[in-house]
């Protein structure tokens, strides 16, 4: 996500937006007793929600480059 403002400044993402996104992913990550599972499920989350939010922000023409 960060080589993003390579390819144009206007993709920087400010930190309030960042936070934003990493407590959605916490709240809507699946619970787990075990603690390893509970990470990989706030990972996957996490993944999930920050290409969610890039692609809903980013112009077409860069989200074939954005998605490999």
């Amino acid at each position: 996500m960060a080589g993003l403002s390579n390819i144009m400044r206007m993709y920087e993402i400010s930190l309030g937006s960042f936070l934003g996104v990493f407590t959605r992913a916490l709240k809507h990550a699946r619970p787990s007793h075990e603690l390893a599972k509970r990470l990989d499920n706030m990972i996957d989350e996490m993944t999930k929600q920050m290409y969610d939010y890039t692609c809903l922000g980013i112009f077409e023409r860069h989200k074939l480059m954005f998605s490999f």
